[in-house]
C-alpha cells in the first residue's frame, strides 16, 4: 500500500503542474491571437499606404501637358497595368480580407481605410483616363480649355 501523505504530495505536484500548463496555454493562445490581429492591422495599413503611393504616382501624370502620341501610348499602357492590378489582384485581396474579418469586428477601421485607398486609386485612374483620352475627344473641349488658359 502507498503511504497517503506521499501520494497526496505527488497528486498535489501533478495537479499544480497541470494547472500551470493550462494557465500558460491560455495565455499563449490569447497572446498569439492578439499578435495575429496586430499583424493583420499592420498588413492592412501597409496595403493602404501602398495604394496611396500609387495614387500619388498616377496623380503626377495629370500635371503633364503637351503629351506626344508616344507619351499617350505610354500613359495608356500604365493605365492598363493599373487596371489589371486593381481587377486581378487588389480587389480580390480586399474581398478576401473583408470576408474573413468584417463580421468578426476585427480590423474594421483598417479595412475601411484600405477600401478608401483602393477607391482613391481607382478614381485617379479614371481621372487620368478622362483628362487625357475622353475629354479631349469631346467637341469644343480643347477650344474651351485654350480659352481658359488664356484668361491667366
Amino acid at each position: 500500500m502507498v503511504e497517503t501523505s506521499e501520494e497526496l504530495e505527488l497528486i498535489q505536484r501533478e495537479l499544480k503542474d497541470k494547472i500551470n500548463k493550462v494557465e500558460h496555454s491560455d495565455e499563449t493562445i490569447v497572446n498569439n491571437f492578439l499578435d495575429s490581429i496586430h499583424l493583420t492591422k499592420e498588413h492592412l495599413n501597409s496595403e493602404s499606404s501602398g495604394m496611396d503611393e500609387l495614387t500619388h504616382i498616377f496623380e503626377r501624370i495629370t500635371w503633364l501637358d503637351q503629351l506626344s502620341k508616344v507619351d499617350l501610348l505610354k500613359v495608356k499602357s500604365l493605365l492598363d497595368q493599373a487596371k489589371d492590378l486593381l481587377n486581378k489582384t487588389v480587389n480580390k485581396h480586399y474581398v478576401s480580407l473583408n470576408n474573413k474579418f468584417r463580421n468578426s469586428g476585427i480590423a474594421i477601421n483598417e479595412l475601411n481605410r484600405y477600401k478608401s485607398a483602393i477607391n482613391n486609386f481607382k478614381e485617379m485612374i479614371e481621372d487620368v483616363e478622362s483628362a487625357l483620352f475622353t475629354l479631349p475627344n469631346i467637341e469644343g473641349f480643347n477650344e474651351t480649355t485654350e480659352e481658359l488658359n488664356n484668361l491667366k
